[in-house]
């Protein structure tokens, strides 16, 4: 894929491959992937193409300063950051 939303689309895989990363115990590669996807949001605005990305950058931030301390990762799914969409033309 090119054009604008290239960067975008690769930031969310890249984050999903982080936590992937982090669920089967590689802290190391789960924060090099956590990080290379936040670097890759960073251009786009807080709603992009539906998304909101404010909390996600933020929720992923708050894993990644507990991945840097070494604190033990526990939690289930539940506990993962969401994908949240706006819907077309709302608030």
């Amino acid at each position: 894929m090119r054009g604008p939303a290239r960067a975008f689309l690769q930031g969310l895989i890249q984050i999903s491959v982080g936590f992937y990363h982090l669920r089967n115990g590689n802290s190391r590669g789960g924060e090099s992937q956590l990080e290379r996807g936040l670097k890759n949001l960073e251009p786009y605005p807080d709603g992009y193409l539906g998304m909101e990305l404010a909390g996600l950058r933020r929720e992923v931030e708050q894993w990644l300063e507990r991945v840097r301390s070494g604190e033990p990762l526990r939690g289930t799914v539940a506990d993962l950051p969401k994908y949240r969409f706006h819907p077309p033309g709302g608030s």
